[in-house]
């Protein structure tokens, strides 16, 4: 376990009267929220001004009780992003604090999780990435899921960024597409997939799937994980939740900022394509990147995109 996690207790007495007055969660949904880590994956970002810790606070204070909500925070910052925990805004969690500043990734920063979690008895994980908006219900919603469908691997909400439903996708060829809209309740894992941000992840699942493929550090990671899960599992649970998350525009207006994420992409692309070691992946995902680098060249005059392909994917070289 390493070394530098740190556990920052909140004083019991800091609780707030108001938070009290709101503690009205019953007995069963004080033991679901006892069950999970939180984990929040930070990158260069103030953790009082992550969206998805304030939106936490919010969304769990009906359900604290006599304890405190764990949450990890894996900060992959180059530097502290938290140096004074005095500073931080806290009357809700439990705060565990792992800093690593060779980014190693969020698939490593989920198997830590995971592995804290786990020793720490806990038997969910709810990951969320820093820019991700949680509604105030949004922890009620994923308590009646549970109780209305249990007995599933994974819970996932419904992530939308301005009104498009990114989060759970059509699957087709490894190539992920949006869906108009998608009910709440049990699908077949099969043809669709899922983002990382907002997943509700069974502990004993995490583990028979072998986690997340650490060498699938940023992008895909999800799509691999969830295709792990595929070969165990045949079903999973769509939430009755809209949560928000926040695309940066860059991707499409600043062709330096684009070409590096398209550099990462390339790169995690050509990791997933191997993760399984089938053909199939392999091709598919050569097809996909291909297209999206000639597309990108396109839409910035450049055929940049198209070398970063030939290099980061094909050649399988770092560009950074």
């Amino acid at each position: 376990m390493p070394d530098q996690i740190k556990n920052i207790i909140a004083d019991q007495s800091s609780l707030t009267s108001s938070a009290l007055k709101q503690s009205s969660a019953s007995a069963q949904n004080v033991d679901f929220v006892s069950k999970i880590l939180f984990l929040i994956v930070l990158y260069k970002t103030d953790l009082n001004e992550s969206p998805a810790f304030q939106s936490l606070k919010k969304t769990v204070r009906p359900f604290l009780s006599q304890g405190y909500v764990d949450v990890l925070i894996c900060d992959n910052s180059p530097s502290l992003e938290i140096d004074d925990f005095g500073q931080i805004d806290n009357e809700e969690f439990n705060l565990y604090y792992l800093h690593d500043p060779a980014n190693p990734g969020i698939s490593l920063s989920y198997n830590r999780g995971a592995e804290i979690a786990s020793l720490k008895g806990k038997e969910w994980m709810l990951v969320l990435d820093q820019d991700t908006t949680m509604q105030t219900d949004s922890l009620q919603k994923y308590v009646d899921a549970l109780k209305n469908y249990p007995n599933f691997p994974v819970y996932a909400p419904m992530l939308y960024s301005n009104n498009l439903l990114l989060s759970p996708c059509k699957y087709i060829m490894n190539r992920g597409t949006h869906l108009a809209k998608i009910e709440p309740g049990v699908h077949f894992l099969k043809a669709r997939n899922v983002l990382n941000s907002g997943l509700l992840i069974s502990i004993d699942a995490y583990q028979n799937v072998g986690g997340y493929d650490e060498n699938v550090w940023l992008y895909f990671s999800d799509f691999v994980f969830f295709d792990r899960l595929k070969v165990l599992y045949k079903k999973f649970v769509v939430v009755d939740c809209l949560i928000e998350h926040q695309l940066s525009s860059s991707d499409y207006t600043n062709a330096k900022f684009a070409l590096n994420r398209f550099t990462y992409y390339c790169q995690g692309a050509k990791a997933a394509s191997l993760s399984n070691g089938e053909l199939k992946s392999y091709l598919g995902y050569t097809i996909m990147v291909g297209l999206r680098s000639i597309l990108m060249s396109y839409r910035f005059k450049s055929i940049s995109f198209f070398k970063v392909f030939i290099k980061a994917f094909s050649l399988g070289k770092n560009e950074n």
